[in-house]
């Protein structure tokens, strides 16, 4: 029996993780300088994974090696290897959708309200008596989203309205860089295989491949799968993502368990 054990505990800082990426961490998405600049984009990098855990083993069946007898052929040849994988979710950037510090664009970020709830987001809106809609209330009825008008304090994320007229009051908001994460991936994979002996010359090898053996939810981790359900990517921005899809990062389906069988004849 064999088995490595690897645990990392890190945090990764950084200003900007990578000039060619738009929707996480690119300078497209930095505050302007006159806003205050790289210090106020200083946050958790795009890579980083607080935890990583991955444990790798193998076993072979010590008993009836030589496969003779009746109990040999049925006990014997049996084997297991697999990895076991818990990693920290992915952080991503939450943008704003229109352009509120007048400099073009409309990447940069809505303003955030800690106290508010976590995935609720509100829009400005002229017609709301309270200045701004949630349109992400859903409605079991129908299977579907409308728009109700919402407190801001209730609110994550409050969105800016475009910057158009008075500029001297244009100003990006005040959520940091990389304000959410993805869910964690907890993954056990499996191999299990039984080795017959046929003849001196011929081994037949029956084995079973288990990808996410105990059913774990996960989402944003790609499945083996044909048949898994399209995703996507969680929505970030505030005043344009479509309904129900706003920093949801459950819509990052995986797929559940998925089991392979495999026959092979050695000769």
């Amino acid at each position: 029996m064999g088995m490595n054990v690897a645990y990392t505990f890190s945090k990764t800082l950084d200003n900007a993780s990578d000039i060619f990426l738009i929707n996480n961490s690119s300078p497209a998405q930095s505050v302007p300088s006159m806003f205050g600049g790289l210090s106020l984009d200083k946050a958790v990098s795009l890579y980083d994974r607080p935890h990583r855990l991955v444990i790798s083993y193998t076993y072979e069946l010590p008993m009836f090696k030589a496969q003779k007898g009746a109990f040999g052929r049925v006990l014997g040849g049996w084997s297991a290897s697999g990895i076991y994988t818990y990693e920290s979710g992915i952080p991503f950037n939450v943008a704003n959708g229109a352009d509120a510090d007048g400099v073009g664009g409309a990447v940069e970020r809505p303003d955030i309200n800690p106290a508010g709830r976590a995935g609720v987001r509100a829009q400005p809106s002229a017609t709301s008596p309270t200045g701004y809609i949630n349109p992400d209330v859903y409605v079991p009825a129908t299977n579907s989203y409308r728009s109700e008008p919402i407190d801001p304090k209730d609110a994550r994320y409050i969105g800016l309205p475009a910057c158009t007229t008075n500029f001297a009051a244009c100003r990006p908001g005040t959520a940091p860089r990389n304000s959410e994460r993805t869910l964690p991936v907890n993954n056990f994979l499996l191999n299990a295989r039984k080795n017959i002996r046929m003849t001196e010359r011929y081994n037949l090898t029956f084995g079973g491949e288990f990808y996410n053996l105990f059913n774990h939810p996960q989402f944003g981790y790609p499945s083996v799968s044909i048949f898994t359900p399209g995703g996507g990517t969680p929505a970030p921005s505030t005043n344009t993502s479509l309904a129900g899809r706003f920093a949801n990062v459950r819509i990052l389906d995986g797929g559940g368990r998925v089991v392979r069988y495999n026959l092979t004849l050695r000769f």
